[in-house]
């Protein structure tokens, strides 16, 4: 284990068990697995039918560990899982984040618009989610239904963790409503400028002519930075805004 790159390794069998049985793998799919670790869960994926299965791990001190996996549909790669995630194709992601790119992971997600992912996460963030007081609670419940299969404690984990994880599955909605679609337009105008991002991601939904969008929020009062630098409390305050604006979010 490597603390430095906030690694713990899942131990539950229960809990691999869950996150196979939850994955439902079919021979057509491709399976991209975020931190292989010591290969507990790879174990189990190189029983399944899927066609192939990618694991990555950043820790080079595993290889050794991880080499002892041997399957023809098995690739163990050893890199920046967040920095190479768009060079594979897959269609199904199953990882267990380390806390530290949690959001880099679902920003990444939301980008690729992953159809399917069973994530081993921090129930904090996870309760971010969950809860309508942060704009991942938006931006994530706009592409994904999710579905909690069980919290799991720190003594599943080697070595143990002191806060309690989550094991959930997203699985992209069939059907989005104009809210799903509003804030899935808010989401691709993050690197703009707050209230650009939120006129156009108003046009692009709504289909208003940009001169009464703008006239709609013309006493509305936004902070001068881009639209991924607000903080959630910020954020906030602007849908509330927009909801008094009569806009259906």
């Amino acid at each position: 284990m490597n603390l430095e790159l906030d690694q713990h390794f899942l131990l539950n069998k229960k809990i691999l068990n869950l996150t196979i049985k939850e994955s439902d793998i079919k021979k057509e799919d491709i399976i991209f697995g975020i931190g292989a670790g010591e290969g507990a869960l790879t174990k189990q994926l190189i029983k399944t039918s899927a066609k192939k299965i990618i694991c990555v791990e950043k820790d080079l001190k595993l290889n050794k560990e991880l080499s002892k996996n041997k399957a023809e549909n098995l690739e163990i790669i050893f890199e920046d899982a967040i920095k190479k995630i768009d060079k594979h194709l897959f269609s199904k992601l199953i990882a267990n984040i380390p806390y530290s790119i949690t959001e880099p992971l679902y920003i990444k997600m939301l980008e690729l618009e992953v159809k399917f992912a069973i994530l081993l996460q921090g129930k904090k963030f996870y309760d971010l989610v969950y809860n309508n007081n942060s704009k991942w609670h938006y931006f994530i419940n706009s592409f994904y239904d999710i579905k909690l299969l069980c919290e799991v404690n720190g003594d599943s984990f080697e070595p143990s963790t002191k806060t309690k994880s989550v094991l959930i599955k997203l699985t992209q909605k069939k059907k989005f409503s104009k809210k799903d679609l509003f804030f899935q337009n808010l989401f691709k105008k993050q690197k703009r400028n707050t209230k650009n991002a939120l006129l156009f991601a108003l046009v692009d939904t709504y289909k208003i002519p940009k001169k009464d969008v703008s006239r709609e929020i013309e006493n509305m009062i936004f902070p001068n930075k881009k639209l991924e630098s607000l903080s959630n409390k910020e954020f906030l305050e602007i849908i509330t805004a927009l909801k008094q604006q009569n806009f259906s979010l």
